[in-house]
């Protein structure tokens, strides 16, 4: 789907993730974007999001056991 190479990262703040991992449960979080994060010039591209939103589509579809 996309033509990048993955970089894992340790993560310290909050994600979406992290109730999942306190529960004990493997999780990730994702996301495409340019490492501008809590800067005064921090921003989001919805191009990103919506490439994002589709991996999450993906995903869900392609793991539905039910």
């Amino acid at each position: 789907m996309h033509s990048v190479k993955l970089k894992p990262i340790g993560l310290g703040g909050g994600t979406d993730a992290k109730p999942i991992r306190k529960k004990g449960m493997p999780a990730i979080a994702w996301s495409t974007q340019y490492d501008v994060a809590h800067q005064p010039n921090e921003f989001a591209v919805i191009d990103f999001m919506v490439e994002d939103a589709k991996v999450f589509a993906y995903i869900a579809c392609e793991h539905n056991t039910s």
